[in-house]
């Protein structure tokens, strides 16, 4: 079609575009659970609405958004991350990108062992770079891992010392 056409069929097509984007911004909420934010860059830059119609969408979209942030955290749980890590992930990333307090309740909210994701993330250090102790136990507490210092200990108290002390012999 030409663009004229295309444009005459657009504009006298009987449609009501606020409830088509409504509609697929509730799917995006319940099935994918992403934020308002992403719903809405969603609609404008890959679904084309005009900014009016996903602004409308995401207003009139029926959900309780702490719970879909608490879905979404929900997805990440095999990750085992630290509860810091999980917040900016849900607060930061381009992906997500739920306000401060709907990050701060999903976390809050989340029924997770943060010490047993220490424990995890510390046998992957273990595993897979080959760390001592010193080293494993502050890369849980650095930034990139923000696990507590006491989330840490944790982790290091639970792994097998033979391990270490083999570790330490061998470098």
């Amino acid at each position: 079609f030409t663009e004229e056409e295309a444009q005459y069929a657009m504009d006298h097509v009987f449609a009501d575009w606020n409830e088509i984007a409504m509609n697929l911004a509730q799917g995006y909420a319940a099935d994918h659970h992403m934020s308002e934010k992403a719903i809405y860059n969603q609609l404008v830059n890959i679904d084309l609405f005009t900014p009016e119609e996903a602004q409308y969408a995401v207003d009139h979209t029926d959900v309780y958004w702490n719970e879909i942030a608490l879905k979404a955290a929900q997805e990440y749980e095999s990750d085992y991350l630290a509860r810091n890590e999980l917040f900016r992930h849900l607060y930061y990333s381009s992906g997500c990108q739920f306000t401060e307090e709907q990050a701060q309740y999903a976390v809050d909210h989340l029924d997770t062992d943060w010490k047993e994701n220490a424990l995890q993330a510390g046998w992957y250090l273990y595993g897979k770079k080959n760390t001592s102790q010193a080293d494993t136990y502050a890369a849980l507490i650095s930034y990139d891992y923000g696990f507590t210092e006491e989330e840490a200990q944790y982790a290091i108290d639970h792994m097998d010392t033979a391990d270490w002390e083999e570790n330490a012999l061998q470098t």
